[in-house]
């Protein structure tokens, strides 16, 4: 079920939450548990990623404290997403490897290595691409195995990313290919966006700048259609370093501003700081630039308060039982409630799956 709630659009999670959040369900403990789980998803789709935070560490404790180490795996993980999305790497990097952790113990193997996609592109932000680099290649093959399509062709992308930084083009190239495969057996409109801008990338340095900025249009409206902020500000950003590149400099300035608009709104700092780099790199005018200037400081300042935020919750490691029995029934979760949030469960995934293939 993880995979089809991080897939799914905030509407359908919004009709999952309503047939959860009833008096009489979410009075008993494993069923609040399930609920802010969800929550907490459906506010990383909101991108309200610190409020998804507060949920998953509720979730958390329940599922951690009664050793169900498959779906505390999980949401640890997605935990550190949603710091990573809010610049607090710190805690960021402490729940990749509670996920890890617990991981070790879940019947599900996926559950060993999700983290490593989070750890890599946390490295990888860092300007270890090295070590960001191992851990993709480690996730790749074990993603393979179990026909993780979408995995996939995310771990590639990050690893076109590394070597076109490199210039080891024909590698990039390669990669790509591989991202692109993987894209379209996931029938995503995500991954087909991030394809789309490698493509891009790709045609600018061959020369075939029109066709790149096709590819950039496209990325755009996929990733206006999936309702993204964050990744609409990467698009506006590579139009305008597209225009940048071909010397159309109001073009430029106004996919740039688009960016940084967009991102500042959101609270999107890392995506405003890349687009106040832009705009001060590109801008004539000496007052604006000392504008811009002056901004980016601040932004910087919010970035580096954000990376040493503590939003781990140094007690969850602590709640590991030495016995690995379930502990569910001292919660009063009866074989009947169980039947009961079963059929709350099929009817909520009918509604998750009915439009799957756009996503």
């Amino acid at each position: 079920m993880h995979d089809e709630l991080v897939r799914s659009d905030i509407g359908k999670l919004k009709d999952l939450l309503s047939i959860i959040d009833r008096e009489e369900v979410r009075k008993n403990p494993f069923a609040r548990a399930a609920y802010h789980r969800i929550l907490g998803t459906y506010q990383m789709k909101a991108e309200k990623p610190e409020g998804a935070i507060a949920n998953y560490k509720e979730a958390l404790r329940f599922f951690i404290q009664n050793q169900d180490f498959s779906l505390s795996s999980q949401i640890a993980c997605d935990a550190g997403n949603a710091c990573q999305l809010m610049g607090a790497f710190d805690s960021a990097k402490k729940y990749y490897h509670l996920s890890l952790d617990l991981g070790k113990e879940s019947h599900d193997e996926n559950d060993s290595y999700n983290a490593y996609y989070g750890l890599a592109r946390l490295n990888l932000l860092e300007g270890d691409t090295t070590y960001a680099q191992a851990l993709l290649n480690s996730y790749i093959h074990r993603a393979k195995t179990n026909k993780k399509h979408e995995a996939v062709s995310d771990a590639y992308s990050t690893l076109f990313t590394i070597s076109d930084a490199r210039q080891e083009f024909d590698l990039a190239k390669e990669q790509l290919q591989r991202a692109t495969i993987y894209a379209d057996r996931s029938q995503s409109k995500l991954h087909r966006s991030n394809v789309n801008v490698n493509q891009g990338i790709i045609a600018f340095t061959e020369g075939r700048t029109e066709e790149a900025m096709l590819f950039f249009h496209s990325a755009l409206i996929l990733r206006k259609e999936l309702n993204t902020n964050r990744l609409v500000c990467d698009a506006f950003y590579n139009l305008g370093a597209g225009h940048l590149f071909m010397s159309n400099m109001d073009s430029a300035l106004f996919y740039f501003e688009a960016s940084r608009n967009l991102a500042v709104t959101y609270d999107l700092f890392p995506d405003a700081r890349d687009a106040l780099n832009a705009l001060i790199q590109t801008t004539n005018h000496d007052v604006s630039k000392k504008s811009l200037e002056e901004e980016l400081v601040f932004i910087n300042a919010l970035i580096e308060e954000k990376r040493k935020e503590r939003f781990f919750d140094s007690e969850l490691p602590t709640l590991f039982r030495e016995d690995k029995e379930s502990a569910y029934k001292s919660f009063g979760v009866t074989p009947q409630f169980l039947l009961i949030i079963g059929v709350a469960v099929v009817l909520s995934l009918s509604l998750l799956w009915r439009e799957k293939k756009g996503y």
